[in-house]
Protein backbone atom coordinates (compact mmCIF):
# COMPACT_ATOMS: atom_id res chain seq x y z
CA UNK A 1 0.00 0.00 0.00
CA UNK A 2 1.38 3.46 -1.23
CA UNK A 3 1.41 6.35 1.58
CA UNK A 4 -0.75 9.28 0.51
CA UNK A 5 0.90 12.57 1.07
CA UNK A 6 -1.21 13.56 4.34
CA UNK A 7 -1.55 10.26 5.51
CA UNK A 8 0.37 8.76 8.84
CA UNK A 9 2.71 6.17 8.42
CA UNK A 10 4.05 3.57 10.40
CA UNK A 11 7.51 3.17 11.21
CA UNK A 12 9.53 0.24 12.37
CA UNK A 13 8.53 0.78 15.67
CA UNK A 14 4.57 0.93 15.50
CA UNK A 15 4.94 4.98 15.95
CA UNK A 16 2.50 6.79 13.68
CA UNK A 17 5.04 9.23 11.29
CA UNK A 18 3.07 12.12 9.19
CA UNK A 19 4.16 11.92 5.68
CA UNK A 20 4.29 15.03 3.94
CA UNK A 21 5.79 17.04 1.23
CA UNK A 22 9.30 18.58 1.30
CA UNK A 23 10.51 21.60 -0.50
CA UNK A 24 14.16 23.21 0.00
CA UNK A 25 15.17 26.72 -0.32
CA UNK A 26 18.85 27.39 -1.49
CA UNK A 27 20.29 30.44 -0.27
CA UNK A 28 23.49 32.19 -1.27
CA UNK A 29 25.87 34.98 0.60
CA UNK A 30 27.15 36.42 -3.06
CA UNK A 31 29.57 38.75 -0.92
CA UNK A 32 32.09 38.51 2.11
CA UNK A 33 28.97 40.08 4.81
CA UNK A 34 26.79 37.91 6.18
CA UNK A 35 23.44 39.00 3.01
CA UNK A 36 21.60 36.22 1.81
CA UNK A 37 20.02 35.54 -1.26
CA UNK A 38 17.64 32.78 -1.57
CA UNK A 39 18.76 31.13 -4.72
CA UNK A 40 16.48 28.43 -6.06
CA UNK A 41 13.20 27.02 -4.07
CA UNK A 42 12.96 23.65 -5.30
CA UNK A 43 9.51 22.15 -4.53
CA UNK A 44 5.72 22.69 -4.22
CA UNK A 45 4.36 25.04 -1.70
CA UNK A 46 1.40 26.11 -3.34
CA UNK A 47 -1.79 26.93 -1.45
CA UNK A 48 0.22 25.06 1.50
CA UNK A 49 1.10 25.46 5.29
CA UNK A 50 5.02 26.09 5.16
CA UNK A 51 7.02 25.28 8.12
CA UNK A 52 11.30 26.60 7.29
CA UNK A 53 13.54 23.99 9.82
CA UNK A 54 17.05 26.21 11.06
CA UNK A 55 19.66 25.87 13.51
CA UNK A 56 20.42 28.87 14.29
CA UNK A 57 18.36 32.42 13.89
CA UNK A 58 20.98 36.00 14.57
CA UNK A 59 19.97 38.78 12.83
CA UNK A 60 17.01 37.06 10.93
CA UNK A 61 17.68 38.02 7.43
CA UNK A 62 18.04 34.17 6.14
CA UNK A 63 15.42 32.93 7.77
CA UNK A 64 12.71 36.36 6.72
CA UNK A 65 13.94 36.04 3.17
CA UNK A 66 13.33 32.14 3.04
CA UNK A 67 9.79 33.41 4.39
CA UNK A 68 9.43 35.58 1.54
CA UNK A 69 10.46 33.17 -1.41
CA UNK A 70 8.18 30.32 0.55
CA UNK A 71 5.02 32.84 0.32
CA UNK A 72 6.01 34.39 -2.69
CA UNK A 73 5.08 31.13 -4.26
CA UNK A 74 1.65 30.06 -2.77
CA UNK A 75 2.29 29.64 0.70
CA UNK A 76 -0.62 29.54 3.06
CA UNK A 77 1.35 30.33 5.75
CA UNK A 78 4.64 30.39 6.47
CA UNK A 79 6.22 29.50 10.16
CA UNK A 80 9.40 28.54 11.73
CA UNK A 81 11.18 26.27 14.13
CA UNK A 82 14.73 27.35 15.18
CA UNK A 83 16.90 25.52 17.46
CA UNK A 84 19.16 28.47 19.28
CA UNK A 85 16.87 32.14 18.95
CA UNK A 86 19.68 34.19 19.79
CA UNK A 87 17.75 36.99 17.76
CA UNK A 88 20.38 39.39 17.56
CA UNK A 89 20.53 43.28 16.12
CA UNK A 90 17.39 44.03 14.44
CA UNK A 91 15.73 40.51 14.38
CA UNK A 92 12.22 41.17 16.16
CA UNK A 93 11.90 44.01 13.23
CA UNK A 94 12.60 41.52 10.79
CA UNK A 95 10.10 39.12 11.76
CA UNK A 96 7.82 41.92 11.95
CA UNK A 97 8.13 42.65 8.91
CA UNK A 98 8.38 39.40 7.33
CA UNK A 99 5.34 36.77 6.02
CA UNK A 100 6.76 34.74 9.36
CA UNK A 101 3.08 33.72 11.36
CA UNK A 102 4.95 32.36 14.10
CA UNK A 103 8.79 31.68 14.84
CA UNK A 104 9.24 28.47 17.53
CA UNK A 105 13.07 28.34 19.13
CA UNK A 106 13.99 26.30 21.98
CA UNK A 107 15.49 27.91 25.32
CA UNK A 108 18.78 26.80 24.72
CA UNK A 109 19.79 30.32 25.03
CA UNK A 110 17.89 33.04 26.63
CA UNK A 111 15.71 35.40 24.63
CA UNK A 112 16.89 38.56 24.64
CA UNK A 113 14.67 41.26 26.11
CA UNK A 114 13.58 42.57 22.38
CA UNK A 115 11.69 39.62 21.96
CA UNK A 116 9.49 39.35 25.82
CA UNK A 117 6.21 40.02 24.98
CA UNK A 118 6.53 39.66 21.01
CA UNK A 119 3.59 37.68 20.13
CA UNK A 120 5.19 35.95 16.94
CA UNK A 121 7.93 34.54 18.54
CA UNK A 122 7.21 31.30 21.41
CA UNK A 123 9.96 30.02 22.98
CA UNK A 124 9.92 25.97 23.71
CA UNK A 125 11.64 24.26 26.66
CA UNK A 126 14.35 21.37 26.16
CA UNK A 127 14.73 20.39 29.90
CA UNK A 128 12.29 17.61 29.53
CA UNK A 129 14.03 15.77 26.68
CA UNK A 130 17.48 16.92 28.58
CA UNK A 131 16.04 15.12 31.42
CA UNK A 132 14.81 11.95 30.15
CA UNK A 133 18.54 11.40 28.40
CA UNK A 134 20.40 12.23 31.20
CA UNK A 135 17.93 9.61 33.11
CA UNK A 136 18.95 7.16 30.17
CA UNK A 137 22.36 7.91 30.90
CA UNK A 138 22.30 7.06 34.42
CA UNK A 139 20.00 4.42 33.97
CA UNK A 140 22.38 3.37 31.26
CA UNK A 141 19.02 2.67 29.03
CA UNK A 142 19.30 3.79 25.22
CA UNK A 143 18.11 7.41 24.49
CA UNK A 144 17.07 6.27 21.17
CA UNK A 145 13.34 5.99 21.89
CA UNK A 146 13.87 9.92 22.66
CA UNK A 147 13.92 10.81 19.43
CA UNK A 148 11.74 7.61 17.55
Amino acid sequence: MRDEPNSPATSADGSARLVRPVAIGDKVRPTQDEQSEVAALLGDVQGRDAILVDDIIFTGGTLCNMARAVANAGARSVRAMVTHGLLTGNAIGAIRDSPLVEVIVTDTVPLPASAAGEPRVRQLSVAPLFGEALRSIYEETSISRLFA
